[in-house]
């Protein structure tokens, strides 16, 4: 039997964007540059407020990593 392998903690990430959601303001759209394993890439997810206030991840997101972003921005750009 291997070794059970350590995981890196967890980097919520440097917020770079976030919008509101749902008619209570309860759930937000969150955009976060982040580092894994020293790869650096970007996590646009739902998140949830819970009954203490704080903002809970959800599985719905994406992420993205850093030699994507141009290709992502040059799509979206032209899908205006």
């Amino acid at each position: 039997m291997r070794p059970a392998q350590e995981r890196e903690p967890f980097d919520p990430g440097e917020t770079i964007w976030s919008a509101l959601r749902g008619q209570e303001g309860n759930e937000r759209l969150r955009l976060a540059k982040r580092s894994y394993m020293g790869r650096t890439f970007f996590d646009l997810r739902l998140e949830f407020k819970n009954a203490d206030g704080d903002w809970i991840g959800t599985r719905k997101g994406v992420s993205v990593r850093k030699a994507e972003v141009d290709a992502l921005v040059e799509a979206l750009r032209g899908a205006k």
